[in-house]
C-alpha cells in the first residue's frame, strides 16, 4: 500500500518518504520557526515596497498640485486683470482700478489663509492625543490635596 504524494509547503522542506521515521516535535518547531521567519520577511518586504510606492505617488501628487496651483494662479491673475481693464473701460481711474484688483487678490489670499487654518486643526492627531491624555490621567494616581 503506497501513500499519496504530498505537495511541499512553500519555503519548507519536502515531506519525508513514507518509510522515514516521524519528525520530532523539535524538528516541527524548527520548521514552523523557519516558515514564520519567511512569512514575516515577505510581509516586511511587501510593506517596504508599498511604502516606497506610496512615497513616490505622494511626491508626484505634490508636484502635480504645485503645477496646478501655478496654472490656477495665472487664471486668477488674468481674471483680475480683465476686471481691472473692464473698470478702466467703464471710465474708472486706472490707479483705483488697480487697487480694486489688488483688493480682490488680498481677499482671495485671506480666504485661502482661513481655509489653511481650518484644515490645520486636524494635523497632529488631536483625537488620538486627547484619548492618550485621558488614559494617562486615569492611570496616574491622584495626589492627595
Amino acid at each position: 500500500m503506497s501513500l499519496p504524494m504530498q505537495e511541499p509547503i512553500a519555503g519548507g522542506a519536502p515531506p519525508p518518504p513514507p518509510d522515514a521515521p516521524e519528525p520530532s516535535l523539535l524538528q516541527d518547531a524548527g520548521d514552523l520557526t523557519r516558515q514564520l521567519r519567511g512569512l514575516i520577511g515577505d510581509h516586511l518586504q511587501l510593506a517596504s515596497l508599498e511604502t516606497r510606492l506610496a512615497a513616490r505617488t505622494a511626491a508626484s501628487m505634490v508636484a502635480t498640485a504645485f503645477a496646478l496651483g501655478l496654472v490656477l494662479a495665472g487664471v486668477w491673475l488674468t481674471l483680475v486683470g480683465a476686471a481691472v481693464a473692464m473698470l478702466i473701460d467703464y471710465g474708472f481711474n486706472a490707479v483705483a482700478s488697480m487697487a480694486v484688483g489688488a483688493g480682490l487678490n488680498l481677499v482671495g489670499a485671506l480666504l485661502l489663509y482661513e481655509l489653511l487654518r481650518y484644515q490645520s486643526r486636524s494635523l497632529g492627531w488631536p483625537v488620538t492625543l486627547s484619548v492618550l491624555e485621558r488614559s494617562r490621567s486615569h492611570a496616574a494616581p491622584k495626589a492627595a490635596a
